[in-house]
């Protein structure tokens, strides 16, 4: 990898570190159908009735740790509010402006 990034040094933009993959795939598989939900529902001690507060502190949860992480490396926050744009060349668009700011 180290020889890779010597060789390209100039057109390396940055690098990641961790899996070799990762894949979000918008769906928690186990938890798309009735069944699952339940299994899960019944496993986290979760009551039907209670189910949009289990939620709602849920999404909670995970935005403000997303958006605690974001501010700590300093990486902007953008709402897209539409699925249709690319991620990938937003990404890289960060990137770019990161790397000409510095």
């Amino acid at each position: 990898m180290e020889e890779f990034l010597s060789k390209h040094a100039d057109a390396v933009i940055g690098t990641l570190s961790g899996f070799d993959r990762l894949v979000f795939r918008e769906t928690l598989r186990l938890l798309a159908h009735c069944a699952g939900m339940m299994r899960y529902l019944w496993a986290a001690g979760v009551l039907l009735k209670d189910f949009a507060a289990h939620a709602e502190g849920l999404t909670r949860r995970l935005k403000e740790a997303s958006e605690g992480r974001a501010q700590e490396t300093g990486r902007p926050i953008r709402y897209l509010t539409s699925s249709a744009p690319r991620k990938e060349q937003i990404a890289r668009e960060i990137a770019r402006t990161d790397r000409i700011e510095e």
